[in-house]
């Protein structure tokens, strides 16, 4: 499942160098628990909509937090990323579960699966780091090897969000990854041209982040 045809870049050599303690210290402070309570109740509320079985293709999977979830609710799942570091984490996690198909090192843009392979597809923390011309391509191919849902998050640009990220690059702390936040009527405009319909959204916490979470539909 290994695809060759990848072009590494920065944010994949950040995410190498840190993957040991990636989990620790992303998710182990007060801000990293209470995060996980919130996606955990918007996974909740989208399993509803997801096929009660199948295959499930986590793009970006990083350290396999959703690949983990996925696989705790009985999907058969494939891990992509583009960081070895970061899927040799995910591999320790979930090596056990009799559900995980496998981890592969891949290329969004170009993915090395079959149309219509996987019934699920997840993307947790990684558009926002794609340009409007890279995401497209990156939809068209999960419209191509998806044949169900879709569920992804993203960064929302509104005025509130722009004056929060100014305020923390004041106060010190970095300004995020929403260099490409983008409003809800582009992206459902990116996801129509992809053949893909928009279901809803669920926000993270507009209080504290841009992050929110869209459930689409991959059309036939």
């Amino acid at each position: 499942m290994k695809n060759n045809k990848f072009t590494k870049n920065r944010h994949t050599y950040a995410y190498d160098a840190i993957s040991n303690i990636y989990d620790k210290t992303r998710f182990s402070t007060l801000r990293g628990r209470l995060f996980s309570i919130f996606r955990g109740r918007i996974l909740k509320k989208t399993l509803k909509s997801f096929p009660r079985e199948g295959m499930a293709l986590d793009l970006a999977c990083g350290t396999g937090l959703i690949s983990e979830w996925l696989l705790k609710n009985g999907y058969s799942v494939v891990g992509g990323d583009l960081s070895l570091g970061m899927l040799k984490i995910a591999y320790q996690k979930s090596a056990k579960s009799k559900y995980l198909i496998g981890l592969s090192e891949l290329n969004a843009c170009h993915l090395p699966f079959k149309d219509k392979s996987f019934d699920i597809v997840t993307s947790f923390r990684f558009l926002n780091l794609m340009s409007p011309e890279t995401r497209r391509i990156i939809h068209s191919e999960v419209a191509r090897v998806g044949k169900s849902i879709y569920l992804f998050t993203y960064a929302l640009d509104s005025p509130y969000q722009r004056w929060r990220g100014r305020v923390k690059v004041k106060l010190g702390f970095s300004g995020g990854c929403d260099n490409y936040a983008a409003h809800l009527d582009q992206i459902k405009e990116e996801l129509n041209d992809a053949h893909i319909d928009y279901i809803r959204d669920f926000k993270v916490c507009n209080l504290l982040t841009s992050e929110i979470a869209i459930l689409a539909s991959i059309k036939e």
